[in-house]
């Protein structure tokens, strides 16, 4: 019979016996009865059959998927048992803080022969890369010539866990994005940067200062560099040296910018720009008692006839960093335009380098 059940090679016994016979003939061994053996070899473990992982590439992402599953089955219909050892290998996910190893025997029956392989998945709060294991099928046990249907030894299949963690709120920021300092009362100016969310690895961003209206080197001193961010170090201060001049000057500002994020994390910018800046501000300490525009004499004294004009001198006391404008005029008294001299009047400048 040419049945489609993968079995051992099989027998059956023919049997010679009650010989009828008025000639005294019996068996030429001399026994009452002779046997022969009638072997039946199998047809049906063939290319096809065997044992295999039905996905040899399974997906899950922690904090939704409890389990990755991996279904092994055999094909081809058997007479007996068979069973197939299985065993979890860490890869770039590890047990027992990414996956939980599972190592078990699957047993295959006549009616059994489909199996889920079920490994846990943990659910961390660590940002991290996508990671994979390994699932191997080794050691099959059969009498009936079963294998792996490719032929090797061993079967493997992979295991990858996508990271939940890169959510909403996670990754780089200022802590407080507009700074203020006082020329000569602070030394520098403090940005302060942090990642928010727990890191399997290391990740870089790049910052740099950009002139505004403060400018590198009278204001303040260009400051770059990378920050390198670890799973134990998620804060960081930029410190920008403020310089004190003597220049009286408005508030200046300029920008600290972050850029050029190095990570295999996924990690980004909290607001999900390509870039984030922060301001510092720069206060003056020049404009202080006994700076700005005065006469340097209040009372000046001529005699008509020998002196052509009366000369009042005003000055600005301090440096300056632009143009200062102060506007004046005569105002008549008991000396009247224009009988007792000519009404005069007008805007004074002072610059940078004319301060009288």
């Amino acid at each position: 019979i040419d049945d489609a059940i993968i079995e051992p090679s099989e027998a059956f016994t023919v049997e010679l016996s009650n010989i009828q016979s008025n000639l005294g003939i019996g068996f030429v061994d001399g026994n009452t009865t002779n046997t022969a053996t009638g072997n039946i070899l199998d047809d049906d473990a063939v290319g096809g059959t065997g044992i295999a992982f039905t996905n040899t590439n399974v997906t899950v992402t922690e904090g939704t998927d409890a389990f990755a599953i991996f279904e092994v089955t055999l094909t081809g219909d058997i007479s007996e048992n068979v069973s197939v050892d299985y065993t979890t290998i860490d890869g770039t996910a590890i047990d027992p803080s990414d996956y939980l190893t599972t190592a078990s025997t699957i047993t295959f029956t006549p009616t059994i022969k489909s199996y889920e392989i079920q490994v846990p998945i943990i659910d961390d709060a660590i940002i991290e890369p996508s990671e994979a294991f390994t699932v191997e099928l080794s050691n099959i046990q059969s009498n009936l010539g079963i294998g792996f249907v490719d032929g090797n030894t061993t079967n493997t299949a992979t295991g990858n866990i996508l990271d939940d963690d890169a959510v909403g709120g996670t990754g780089i920021a200022f802590t407080n994005t507009n700074v203020t300092v006082t020329e000569g009362t602070d030394a520098f100016a403090i940005f302060e940067v942090t990642l928010t969310g727990d890191i399997s690895e290391n990740v870089s961003v790049d910052y740099t200062t950009i002139d505004g209206t403060a400018v590198d080197p009278s204001d303040y001193l260009t400051t770059a560099s990378t920050i390198t961010f670890t799973p134990t170090i998620k804060s960081y201060e930029i410190q920008v040296p403020i310089i004190d001049d003597a220049i009286i000057e408005p508030s200046e500002a300029f920008t600290v910018e972050l850029s050029n994020i190095q990570s295999n994390l996924g990690i980004g910018f909290v607001d999900g720009n390509s870039t984030n800046t922060a301001t510092g501000n720069i206060l003056d300490d020049d404009a202080v008692g006994g700076t700005g525009i005065a006469f340097t004499n209040t009372n000046v004294t001529v005699t008509e006839g020998t002196d052509a004009f009366a000369i009042f001198e005003v000055t600005l006391t301090g440096d300056i960093s632009e143009n200062v404008s102060v506007d004046y005029t005569t105002i008549d008294g008991t000396a009247v335009d224009p009988s007792d001299y000519l009404t005069t009047t007008s805007t004074i400048t002072f610059t940078p380098t004319i301060k009288s």
